[in-house]
Parts: structure tokens; sequence; C-alpha cells
């Protein structure tokens, strides 16, 4: 039988990793990859959704997240301490907006495919984007100091397309743009802007401060949680 310290590490694990995880090896067998995905509505809320692989390449890592996979509790637990977390980053992206955000967990999911563990958590972001008369403006937590380790996608609500973005996405088609992992954001703005209106240029916004210091949030994550003795990263 599993111990509990094994799923306690486990967990741990999970979260801390949870913004610092590359692709594992044969994830791109399966259509479930290393993601970070933001999906706004029309008032600026978003559902923000954390995708991240493990190799299981133990007999232990694989027993350890099977367990994972038929607890509901322990899923529950790794998303309330990834939904601390996340507000831990949105007190500090609101600082620097002056626009008050607030997160609420929402759903996790664990399943394994072959040799690799896949987690997704969705959490509830309010505010996440700034309006702008007709138009929502993403800037932070991602214009000071983030780091993609992972691809980063934003969906426009329903009717919006992206009108601006700086620095320019790798992929765009139909309201949703995806940054590679590795990319520079520093001084991170996406325009989306409802479908027929005009761009509106990056400097309108007033949310970026070029002068606040970088802010890494898989930093912040393992300042909170410690070491991470699970994931395996290629």
């Amino acid at each position: 039988m599993i111990s509990n310290r094994t799923i306690a590490t486990v967990l741990a694990g999970l979260v801390v990793c949870s913004l610092a995880v590359t692709p594992v090896a044969g994830a791109q067998q399966s259509d479930t990859e290393p993601s970070l995905l933001v999906e706004l509505d029309d008032s600026g809320d978003a559902q923000v959704t954390l995708t991240m692989t493990y190799d299981l390449d133990t007999d232990e890592e694989a027993d350890a997240f099977e367990s994972l996979v038929g607890d509901e509790e322990a899923q529950a637990t790794a998303l309330d301490r990834f939904e601390g977390n996340m507000q831990s980053v949105a007190d500090t992206a609101s600082d620097r907006t002056d626009r008050t955000m607030a997160v609420t967990g929402q759903s996790v999911s664990a399943e394994r495919q072959d040799d690799v563990g896949v987690l997704s958590m969705t959490v509830e972001w309010t505010n996440f984007a700034a309006t702008d008369g007709d138009d929502l403006v993403v800037t932070e937590p991602f214009a000071s100091g983030y780091e993609t380790d992972r691809p980063l996608t934003i969906v426009a609500p329903d009717g919006y397309q992206v009108s601006d973005a700086t620095p320019a996405p790798d992929s765009e088609s139909d309201g949703t743009a995806t940054w590679d992992a590795g990319t520079d954001l520093d001084g991170f703005e996406v325009v989306l802007s409802a479908d027929g209106d005009a761009a509106t240029g990056a400097d309108d916004t007033g949310d970026a401060d070029d002068d606040l210091p970088g802010f890494g949030i898989g930093t912040a994550l393992t300042a909170l949680l410690g070491i991470a003795l699970i994931a395996r990263r290629h």
C-alpha cells in the first residue's frame, strides 16, 4: 500500500511544478500536453486551466499517481493548494494593475495515459482582463517577469478577436492566440476587440508598468511549497 507520505510528496510535486514543467517524452502521442489556457468572458473574468504531465518512470511514481487518480479528496487538496497559490499571484497582479482580482477553484482531473500522468486544474479568475471601452486588455501576471515553460493560450470571448498583441503570438486563429514555451513575454499586452471594432494600440491602457520588478510564477510556487520530487523534466 502506498503510504500517506508518498501521496503527500506527489501532491507537493504536482503543485510546486505546476508552472515550471516542460513536456515529457510520449506526451506528443496524446491530445493533452502541458499548457496554460486562459479563456476570457466579455466581463474580463477568465477560466484559467493549467495542464501538467509527468513521467511515471518508477513503480512508486506510477502507484502514487494511480492513487491520486482514484482519490477525489487528494485531487481536491491539490486544487485547493493551486487555488491558494494562484490567489497569491493574483494579489501581486492586483497591486500592479490597481484592479482587484480573486481566484476560486473550479475543477480538477487526473488521468494516466500509458507512462504519462496528466493533471489539469481550473480556477475562475475575476477581473483577469481590464476593460477599456468595448475592449478587453490582458497584461499581468505575464507582463513582468513571467517565464513561459509551457505554451500560453489566450482565448477571446465569443464575438471578440485579438486586435493587438505584444509580443506577437506564435500562432493565432478564430480569437485564439498562443505563445510557445520559452517566449520572452516582458511587457506582455493583448487587446481583444469585438468583431468589427478597430484595433487598440498597446499604449492606451495604462495597465503595464515597466518599472515593476520581475515576477516569476514558478518561483513563487517553489518558495511556497519547497522542492518537487516527482516531476521528471526533459
